[in-house]
């Protein structure tokens, strides 16, 4: 269950965070893109990690 809150976290935490520059600086909507891309590839990097660092068990 933790791994998935890490999941929901980092991807609409980046995608508000690119949705809030984009408002900010008024660049359309590629900034919403980037923080959604950089939440996914977080978010990807900790359930990599996980996995891991648990001797490859997945708990």
């Amino acid at each position: 269950m933790a791994l998935g809150v890490t999941w929901a976290v980092a991807v609409v935490g980046g995608l508000f965070l690119g949705r809030w520059l984009d408002q900010r600086l008024g660049s359309g909507y590629i900034l919403t893109v980037v923080g959604l891309l950089f939440g996914i590839a977080l978010a990807s990097l900790v359930t990599i990690r996980t996995g891991f660092g648990s001797g490859g068990s997945g708990r």
